[in-house]
């Protein structure tokens, strides 16, 4: 269901962001979160470029009970230096080591989830980059496992369909202006074909649009993407809010991941690791 069929607008939007043990793809749909940030804001503060003052902020970390993946090749460990190195460097990154004494993602969980959830102003609008195919199907499927539930109503948007939407649309009148002035000054050395096909991974949209350099690659946490997107998502002005109350479906609507369901695939180049969304 779109917004476009609901008469109240969002009034509060929660940038989500998970990391997982690993991808879905490689784990048989078994995937497991390791940390989970939200950081909700009134629709009302995303006014310009500047950020919110006002943010409510949540950040979990899980034991998933099972091996997180690190990408560590076999040939980088062949000493003992080289194993206690990387023991040094699992503390400061997600890792089986780090999490030991974490809870696992249980049923009290859902219900800190939803508190933090309560106390914001509804309608409620997840923000995930990748969230369509990624966050909402894990989340999904990791509160099912508890027999648990979120809030009723909840809506959501995957932000990299936004991004490409509202480009492509950026695109098509800066074309239709170049054929207007092609009329009148004769053709133009740029043409569509020519343009360069853009990546719309959150890193790489992050920099387009801020000129700012992305936090270091090994020190990937959920606090970060969910800044780099709300920092992203300020560049937009108002596009970002019609965008959204135009397409926003329900949290329910976005299937859970499960063994041997096949996620959607549209975007799915765009993740490229465990942290990538």
């Amino acid at each position: 269901m779109n917004m476009s069929d609901k008469k109240t607008e969002i009034k509060t939007f929660v940038f989500l962001d998970i990391e997982t043990t690993g991808l879905p793809r490689e784990e048989y749909n078994k995937t497991k979160i390791t940390e989970l940030c939200m950081v909700a804001v009134e629709a009302a503060h995303i006014k310009g470029e500047r950020t919110p003052r006002v943010q409510n902020k949540l950040n979990l970390c899980f034991n998933p009970a099972k091996m997180v993946s690190l990408g560590v090749k076999k040939a980088q460990v062949n000493t003992i230096d080289c194993i206690d190195c990387l023991a040094q460097r699992s503390l400061l990154r997600l890792s089986n080591f780090s999490l030991e004494n974490q809870e696992k993602f249980s049923s009290d969980t859902v219900n800190i989830l939803n508190s933090f959830l309560n106390r914001n102003k509804k309608p409620l609008c997840f923000v995930a980059h990748n969230g369509n195919i990624f966050d909402y199907p894990i989340l999904r499927a990791e509160i099912e496992k508890v027999r648990g539930s979120l809030l009723d109503n909840i809506l959501c948007i995957d932000s990299i369909i936004m991004f490409r939407e509202l480009h492509d649309e950026a695109e098509r009148q800066n074309v239709q202006g170049s054929d207007t002035e092609e009329t009148t000054q004769g053709p133009s050395s740029s043409s569509p074909d020519k343009r360069e096909r853009l990546s719309f991974q959150l890193r790489d949209i992050y920099v387009r649009l801020t000129n700012k350099r992305c936090p270091n690659e090994q020190e990937h946490r959920a606090e970060s993407d969910v800044a780099m997107l709300l920092e992203s998502v300020l560049k937009l002005g108002d596009n970002f809010s019609t965008w959204t109350n135009a397409h926003a479906t329900r949290f329910y609507d976005i299937p859970a991941m499960a063994p041997g369901r096949i996620l959607a695939h549209s975007f799915c180049e765009e993740i490229t690791h465990p942290s990538s969304t």
